[in-house]
């Protein structure tokens, strides 16, 4: 009963995986054709927007900005951001460039989409067209973000794999032995285990630095090393696996100095 209630569930309530804070919809919407021009621009996302570097403007079709410059956000929806536009704008092709920050997965995304305002009489107006109208660009696999993932992983696995070897596999296998053969096979268990161990934390100290520069690197720069770092959500989650990676080595560093002398000590640190 309880596996068809949950079956039934999940095929009714299926949920919904979007990749980035991509646009969903806007208003006015992508390739409207207005009487007047729109007093304010919206726009809502896929994913919860960083409001640190998430940013969205109005172009006219020489590239010139039509907008007051004062992006705001909402705190009910937190996928949504806005822009109020000028008085002066005329009849004409505009083109709302937006960039977004996500607070979810950290990824940088920038995008257009278009919109005109029509004559007085309905016709279509004269005038340059934007060039950045409909593009859509960033979040994209390159070699530097696919390095550092990839040795991110590679790190995690020898850190998790060499702990679990010496705290599971050293300790099953030395249970049955006579308590000095017990202590010298841990111990020579352990000695084998931190080979991948330190390795692993030196791998991963590297890959969160690169991670931390790929990441800048992707926002502009990286001269936002420092911004990235204290005004993001993605840098809050960055500082926090650091320190949990430094705990790590500390306790690895415990458990090294007392496997001789205190065992239950070095088991607990481990």
């Amino acid at each position: 009963m309880a596996v068809l209630a949950l079956a039934t569930a999940w095929a009714l309530l299926p949920g919904r995986a979007q990749a980035h804070a991509l646009l969903v919809r806007s208003d006015p919407v992508v390739d409207a054709k207005l009487a007047e021009p729109p007093v304010v621009v919206t726009a809502w996302f896929s994913e919860t927007l960083d409001r640190s570097l998430s940013t969205i403007r109005v172009l006219d079709g020489t590239g010139k900005r039509v907008d007051i410059d004062a992006v705001t956000f909402s705190d009910d929806d937190r996928t949504m951001m806005r822009v109020g536009v000028q008085d002066s704008v005329q009849p004409g092709f505009y083109v709302v460039v937006w960039e977004t920050l996500s607070a979810v997965d950290g990824h940088f995304i920038k995008g257009s989409f278009p919109f005109t305002v029509l004559n007085a009489d309905g016709s279509e107006p004269s005038g340059p067209r934007p060039e950045v109208a409909g593009v859509t660009s960033g979040g994209e696999p390159t070699p530097d973000t696919v390095i550092t993932k990839l040795a991110a992983l590679v790190g995690a696995a020898g850190l998790v794999g060499g702990l679990g070897f010496a705290l599971l596999v050293v300790a099953g296998a030395s249970a049955a032995a006579p308590g000095e053969w017990r202590r010298r096979i841990r111990e020579a268990g352990r000695r084998h285990a931190f080979w991948a161990v330190w390795p692993a934390i030196a791998v991963l100290a590297v890959a969160g630095l690169a991670e931390l520069l790929v990441q800048a690197r992707q926002l502009g720069g990286l001269d936002l090393v420092d911004k990235v770092v204290a005004d993001t959500d993605w840098g809050e989650r960055w500082i926090q696996r650091q320190v949990a990676l430094a705990g790590v080595a500390v306790a690895v560093t415990a458990g090294m100095a007392w496997g001789r002398t205190r065992e239950a000590l070095a088991r607990a640190a481990l």
